[in-house]
């Protein structure tokens, strides 16, 4: 695995690892970009640090909520000659992967219920390391 590779890969763990304590304050700020935006399952575009940590926030609030999120890469045996990263360019890194949301219970204000699907995230690289940019879970 390249040095992109694990980076992305340690970075997935680390928001794993937030969720998982309930912290979704520093699950935001370790994973995403000031500028970020994400795209809920449902369709909802959130822009911005506060209303990312707001949707995080609701869902750790229930210790029996998980998500899990991983790189294709790190699911599925690559190609001979594959490339998992969906490109590079300059500053950009765009990363195809999968995520789950179970939800131990129903949470009012998110109608994700339990979902599954495909993702997509852009990464901006800087001097300390990948920032998310753009996540969209479809």
């Amino acid at each position: 695995m390249n040095e992109l590779m694990t980076q992305i890969c340690s970075m997935n763990q680390q928001l794993l690892n937030e969720f998982g304590a309930g912290n979704a304050a520093a699950l935001v700020s370790s994973y995403y970009d000031e500028d970020a935006s994400l795209v809920t399952p449902d369709g909802n575009v959130l822009n911005g640090l506060t209303s990312i940590t707001n949707f995080f926030g609701v869902l750790v609030q229930n210790s029996q909520n998980r998500i899990d999120v991983r790189p294709l890469f790190d699911s599925e045996p690559a190609q001979p000659g594959a490339n998992p990263v969906a490109g590079a360019s300059g500053d950009l890194v765009c990363v195809l992967g999968e995520y789950v949301f179970a939800l131990g219970q129903e949470v009012e204000t998110l109608p994700l219920a339990n979902a599954a699907g495909r993702r997509v995230v852009v990464f901006r690289r800087h001097a300390n390391g990948l920032k998310a940019v753009i996540d969209i879970f479809g």
